[in-house]
């Protein structure tokens, strides 16, 4: 049931997206539609979002190796993500702890065994690292106006953070003069 109940979330977002499409609502019409990437094109070959130039903006192979790389080693987008939404001061500690924060999951994770009580610290430390990301994401949201808002870009980063962090990185690099 709890599959269906995210699906339920994601389809009333979309029907409150559609109607104010079609009342023509002046605070929808005024942003943009979406990231230059999608979340999910790795089910689209990696094709661009825009409609008008269905392009690649990085070829599969590359997309596929920064999705990895997320994986083991997140900091490099995190920093990349983070120039549009931090300061020069604060953007190595924030890419620094989230990316401590990650791999404390990781470790807490593999402790498991032995000690039963570190798995809580470990999700926490998930948590922690999640909402950092969520920070990033929804900062680049409305900094540029993209449609979408905090519980979206929450729940997102919680199930597919590689996909948050390339998505980022790919942003910022998809805009002449940032990153």
């Amino acid at each position: 049931a709890l599959p269906y109940t995210f699906a339920l979330c994601y389809m009333c977002t979309a029907l409150i997206r559609a109607c104010d499409a079609a009342i023509d609502d002046k605070t929808y019409l005024s942003k943009r539609k979406g990231f230059s990437t999608s979340i999910v094109d790795i089910f689209e070959n990696f094709s661009s979002a825009d409609e008008a130039a269905m392009t690649k903006v990085m070829p599969t192979k590359e997309r596929l190796k920064l999705l990895l790389r997320n994986v083991y080693y997140p900091y490099a987008s995190l920093y990349v993500a983070g120039l549009e939404t931090y300061g020069p001061s604060q953007l190595v500690y924030v890419s620094c702890l989230a990316t401590a924060l990650y791999y404390l999951w990781i470790l807490l994770l593999a402790l498991v065994p032995l000690n039963s009580g570190t798995h809580t610290l470990a999700w926490i430390s998930y948590l922690f690292f999640t909402s950092i990301l969520t920070s990033m994401r929804y900062q680049v949201r409305k900094k540029w106006r993209i449609i979408g808002n905090l519980v979206e870009d929450f729940s997102t980063s919680l199930l597919l953070f590689p996909f948050v962090l390339a998505q980022l990185q790919l942003e910022m690099e998809s805009h002449t003069g940032r990153a």
